[in-house]
């Protein structure tokens, strides 16, 4: 949805496309994780996702005590935060290049 966006606005160059890439390995890292899950697909899950390690942390720390854990609220809060931010990026690229 977000690549066909960037191609409709016609700003789909190499810094969107590193972006939607981030996102991709991001998306991958973390499948691969949940479903293999050993040290090496730990850290393909972790590396890609910077930002967002402090929850990570956090994430890590309370499933054990917390029975419903928290790890999807750290799902959803990167789908809040990436959905609207490549939003953003892909409808003002054009004005944010222009000045």
């Amino acid at each position: 949805m977000i690549w066909r966006l960037a191609r409709r606005e016609r700003v789909l160059d190499t810094s969107v496309v590193a972006v939607i890439g981030m996102i991709v390995a991001i998306g991958l890292g973390s499948f691969l994780f949940h479903t293999r899950a050993n040290g090496v697909t730990r850290w393909i899950d972790i590396l890609p996702i910077f930002i967002f390690q402090l929850l990570r942390s956090i994430d890590i720390s309370v499933c054990s005590g917390f029975e419903l854990a928290t790890h999807f609220l750290w799902h959803i809060f990167n789908a809040l935060l990436i959905y609207p931010v490549m939003l953003a990026l892909i409808l003002n690229i054009g004005a944010w290049r222009a000045s």
